[in-house]
């Protein structure tokens, strides 16, 4: 299996909640806050199937549902 380099996901997360924490204005404040959470559970539930843990349930890599 190869190896895959995560750290871009998780900068783009961390830029993605130092937007959110800047906004200039509520939308933007909310949308930014609702892009952080939809990513990071895609991120999440992505990694979990890559690595094959079955342990909240995720049965492996080519699960996940997009």
């Amino acid at each position: 299996m190869k190896n895959i380099d995560f750290n871009p996901f998780l900068e783009f997360l961390s830029t993605l909640r130092v937007l959110h924490w800047n906004a200039r204005t509520h939308t933007e404040h909310v949308v930014l806050g609702d892009a952080y959470n939809e990513f990071s559970d895609k991120v999440d539930e992505f990694v979990e199937n890559y690595l094959g843990s079955s342990q909240y349930g995720v049965g492996g890599v080519g699960r996940m549902a997009v």
